[in-house]
């Protein structure tokens, strides 16, 4: 015998799908973090062409458990927040971000330098010759007094 549905089994059937999709809705949600694999992102571009032999690279890291910045481990604080200092050769100098999720996969950020050193800032203000050019010179001036 076939009963026909009463409104209120209809209802009951109805609210036991809905969470049924809503769980499985959030839990497709949340897997998009592991899913997706490590991001990195440089919160602020650092110049290409720099006088000083330092340059900063900061940027945030999101499903990671490990990044490198030119091979060397940085640490990051709980949001994923990193910045370092990166000290450049003079010419031409390859930054290199990477970062390794928990199942290997990697997400990697190369950024161009170029260095040219600012000669004038060392320089010595005194005048440069040879010694017997600033004897003569401290003597003649001494003479004149």
């Amino acid at each position: 015998m076939y009963r026909p549905l009463t409104f209120s089994a209809m209802v009951r059937f109805g609210l036991i799908v809905l969470i049924i999709l809503g769980f499985a809705g959030y839990v497709l949600w949340q897997s998009r973090l592991l899913l997706g694999g490590p991001t990195l992102e440089l919160l602020k571009e650092p110049p290409y062409q720099n006088t000083t032999p330092t340059v900063t690279v900061e940027g945030i890291a999101r499903n990671i458990v490990e990044i490198t910045i030119n091979d060397l481990p940085i640490l990051t604080d709980e949001q994923g927040y990193f910045t370092q200092d990166v000290v450049l050769t003079p010419g031409y100098t390859i930054v290199s971000i990477e970062a390794k999720d928990r199942y290997g996969r990697t997400a990697r950020l190369e950024r161009p330098f170029l260095y040219t050193p600012d000669n004038t800032t060392n320089l010595n203000t005194t005048t440069y010759g040879n010694k017997k050019d600033s004897k003569e010179n401290n003597q003649s001036s001494s003479t004149e007094n």
